[in-house]
């Protein structure tokens, strides 16, 4: 936490794949993570991958900045790695202009 920047996972068990996570072990890891982010109230929350922010705020389309929050923080994901290089480079472009 030196440079202030964290990593989880939403469930706490390894897999195969992500199908075999169950809903109410994602129900519970949100619960967990929600607890945890609102002890520490980080400004913003990034993910990797988009299905994490959907399993933690519901179904959005594309990807970059959410208008959601998730215990207070603002949210944005990395683009999928089929993306266009223009688009893709474009919504990295927002991240590091925010974090600027």
């Amino acid at each position: 936490m030196a440079v202030g920047i964290g990593f989880t996972d939403l469930v706490k068990r390894p897999t195969g794949r992500a199908a075999e996570v169950t809903a109410d072990e994602r129900r519970h890891g949100a619960a967990l993570l929600r607890g945890k982010l609102e002890a520490v109230r980080p400004p913003v929350l990034i993910f990797p991958f988009k299905e994490a922010a959907v399993a933690l705020v519901g179904k959005f389309q594309g990807n970059g900045w959410l208008e959601q929050r998730f215990a207070g923080a603002e949210l944005f994901v990395m683009p999928g790695p089929y993306e266009a290089k223009a688009t893709a480079e474009g919504t990295i472009a927002s991240l590091a202009r925010r974090l600027a």
